[in-house]
């Protein structure tokens, strides 16, 4: 009976550590993997191409703006406006940070306003999220960043005050499609703001 139990036993495959990612045990400390994993206990497998990291490059892109407001000194509800192109699909996050200096007027401090968009090339605007992401200094008192117009594909910039000052605009996207036409950006000259 003895010599029963010791054949029974020597046909037991034993693994001192348990075999990962779906492994079996074929053998004592031998480890049967999967095609796409290696190592003793099958702990090393490769990634898939499904999570491979991203191209910033290609979903990601900053911008700069130089806008200048100088010309109207002595006129207040001006506003520049940020163009899109228009023809391609948006969706993505869109942070736009205006920065100031000294001109006629101190605007120095940020006012930073941050776009969650789904902006379709046929269908037209399908949904926008906004919320302030950064405000201080006196420059939040000055200037706004209107939202995204679903028509015109721009985003307004106004300046409430009656001083003429120059402003950098920064635009940061990080989009899911690739190679967005942000060479095709562009920042209009100032105008009055019409009421509404």
């Amino acid at each position: 009976m003895m010599n029963e139990q010791s054949s029974y036993i020597s046909n037991i495959s034993v693994c001192s550590s348990q075999c990962l990612n779906g492994g079996n045990c074929t053998g004592p400390d031998i480890c049967n993997c999967t095609s796409s994993c290696k190592g003793s206990q099958c702990e090393i497998c490769a990634a898939s191409t499904d999570n491979k990291a991203l191209d910033p490059n290609r979903h990601h892109f900053e911008s700069y703006f130089h806008a200048n407001f100088l010309n109207g000194n002595g006129v207040s509800n001006l506003v520049a406006y940020m163009n899109f192109p228009k023809g391609h699909h948006l969706y993505g996050t869109l942070i736009v940070t205006l920065t100031g200096g000294y001109n006629w007027q101190p605007t120095h401090g940020i006012l930073s306003k941050r776009f969650h968009v789904i902006y379709h090339a046929t269908q037209g605007l399908v949904a926008q999220i906004t919320e302030i992401a950064d405000s201080s200094g006196l420059l939040p008192s000055q200037w706004k960043i209107g939202d995204l117009d679903g028509s015109s594909l721009r985003i307004p910039i106004y300046h409430l005050v009656a001083t003429g000052n120059i402003l950098i605009v920064k635009l940061e996207a990080t989009t899911i499609h690739e190679n967005y036409p942000s060479h095709d950006i562009t920042i209009s000259d100032p105008v009055v703001a019409r009421n509404t």
